[in-house]
């Protein structure tokens, strides 16, 4: 199935075969979590402070060593919420992992750097399902607590990009001239914590500097300058950089992007998909090949339209938001939350219809 749009607009595609997951009777869940540690006393989490000192022995701390150890706890009950958003704003991860042994829970906290987590549905080995990961960011904080007098449980904190964020800082200057697609280049390269770019929009190259450009400061400031330049957004996923145009194609975008996901009852639609102002919130079962910006496709048959408030904006007073014609909708922020022992395991999606802007309420995070 295949649609386009008049006026500039872009064109998505779902394909003959698109990832869902499995229609068969196989919902076995399936998970993974781990969290990457220094060997005890090899490295001290640093205290926080505004010092340049300090902020050097933060980033230090997440860098990779030759004697990391990799501590599982998928056995463990753990509980999750994997928040995406396709807005400036840091995806971040809260975990919560029971029960742990005192040795073990000591390394999580003193050399506990980063957390990976995969989560679906298959078999024990994945099979007949669709588990992938869902996140992969540094840790920022731990806490310990006890429930009910007698479980005790630790919190974990990560961050996707975590070290860009907040210590990202950039000071580099352009030449008058030079494109927007420069400035972006630099700050990938030259931040003080650098980052891959996955996707640079081509309208980065549209905009032509007046005059000479002079960044200083964090990055992360002018990444959201240049993507308001080009009408779009930017965001970290999997610790790579993504910048957008709202107008880019959908067959300029990465592999994972191009794709809609097919949502409804044989594959993991849960309940009625709400309409909301520009597009609709949706519950599916857990589902990583949902991606940031990437589509899912679901039948305005199964939408529940919003009612229009009267005297308020919407598309003119007493008029409604419309649904996308062909039911396609792209996704602006997912939240994978889940119980590893329990029965919460679901995708709560906020997608906008293929002519809409990222609404006001996610706007309000930044």
């Amino acid at each position: 199935m295949a649609t386009t749009n008049t006026s500039g607009l872009p064109t998505y595609t779902t394909g003959e075969t698109p990832k869902v997951i499995s229609s068969t009777a196989n919902w076995m869940k399936s998970y993974k979590c781990q969290i990457y540690a220094h060997t005890t006393g090899a490295i001290q989490y640093p205290q926080f402070s505004s010092t340049v000192a300090s902020q050097q022995a933060m980033q230090d701390f997440t860098k990779p060593q030759s004697t990391d150890q990799v501590i599982d706890v998928s056995q463990l009950r753990c509980t999750f919420s994997a928040q995406h958003y396709a807005l400036y704003y840091p995806n971040i991860c809260n975990l919560t992992i029971y029960n742990l042994n005192a040795e073990t829970e000591n390394a999580i906290i003193q050399e506990g750097y980063r957390l990976v987590l995969q989560a679906g549905y298959g078999g024990p080995n994945g099979e007949n399902g669709n588990p992938g990961e869902i996140f992969d960011g540094d840790i920022l904080m731990c806490t310990r607590s006890k429930l009910n007098g007698t479980e005790m449980v630790l919190n974990v904190l990560a961050m996707d990009g975590g070290q860009f964020y907040q210590y990202g800082f950039a000071n580099f200057t352009v030449a008058k001239g030079q494109s927007a697609r420069a400035i972006v280049n630099n700050i990938a390269n030259k931040a003080a914590v650098p980052v891959t770019i996955a996707y640079a929009s081509p309208a980065l190259d549209k905009i032509q500097l007046a005059k000479g450009f002079s960044a200083h400061g964090l990055a992360r400031e002018t990444l959201s300058d240049m993507a308001k330049s080009i009408n779009g957004t930017w965001f970290i996923e999997g610790g790579q950089l993504y910048i957008i145009a709202n107008s880019d194609a959908a067959d300029k975008l990465p592999g994972n992007l191009k794709q809609a996901i097919e949502l409804n009852d044989k594959t993991g639609l849960i309940g009625n998909p709400q309409q909301q102002d520009q597009g609709i919130t949706v519950r599916s079962l857990l589902n990583p090949a949902i991606q940031l910006y990437g589509f899912v496709h679901v039948s305005n048959t199964e939408i529940t339209e919003q009612m229009v408030t009267v005297g308020s904006f919407s598309v003119g007073i007493g008029t409604k938001w419309a649904l996308d014609p062909e039911g396609l909708y792209r996704v602006i922020s997912i939240n994978h939350n889940g119980d590893t022992r329990g029965n919460a395991w679901y995708s709560d999606i906020t997608a906008v219809t293929q002519a809409g802007n990222i609404p006001e309420y996610l706007q309000g995070l930044n």
